[in-house]
């Protein structure tokens, strides 16, 4: 529990989550289920095609990703946006959005 909670850190508690064509989720509580998070850690993860723009007060970031989870056959992956926002003196997430 202690790395999800340091995962949601980076989240603005008005962040929104969307898994393109599937769900979607607003608030810093919940962003990621404990059950995907346990499975996370066993993966091995590749990003690529990484870009990241940025303003005074925004910074997009986009990538590709890839996914293998040990004991599991194939590879999932997708693309990712995602749009930090200046709060205070932190840049946290606002919008998180992955297809794939």
């Amino acid at each position: 529990q202690g790395n999800l909670d340091a995962v949601g850190s980076f989240y603005s508690p008005d962040a929104v989550l969307i898994h393109k064509g599937t769900s979607c989720a607003y608030g810093r509580e919940g962003k990621i289920p404990p059950f995907l998070f346990s499975i996370c850690q066993k993966c091995l993860n590749t990003i690529s095609e990484e870009v990241t723009e940025a303003t005074s007060d925004h910074i997009v970031y986009k990538s590709v990703f890839k996914t293998k989870a040990k004991g599991f056959l194939g590879v999932v992956g997708g693309k990712s946006v995602q749009i930090f926002r200046k709060e205070g003196n932190q840049w946290l997430i606002i919008l998180d959005e992955f297809e794939g």
